[in-house]
C-alpha cells in the first residue's frame, strides 16, 4: 500500500537523481580515453 509507494518512489527519485549523473560520467570518459594520450605528469 502507502509503503511500497513510498519506497518505489524513493526508487524512482534515485534514479532520476543518478541516471544523469552515470551518463554524464560516462560521457567524460569516453571523451578522455578517445583524445590523443597526453604527456604524463612528472612525478
Amino acid at each position: 500500500g502507502i509503503i511500497a509507494i513510498g519506497a518505489l518512489g524513493t526508487l524512482a527519485g534515485q534514479i532520476l537523481v543518478t541516471a544523469p549523473v552515470a551518463i554524464i560520467a560516462a560521457v567524460q570518459y569516453f571523451t578522455t580515453i578517445n583524445q590523443p594520450m597526453p604527456p604524463a605528469p612528472a612525478k
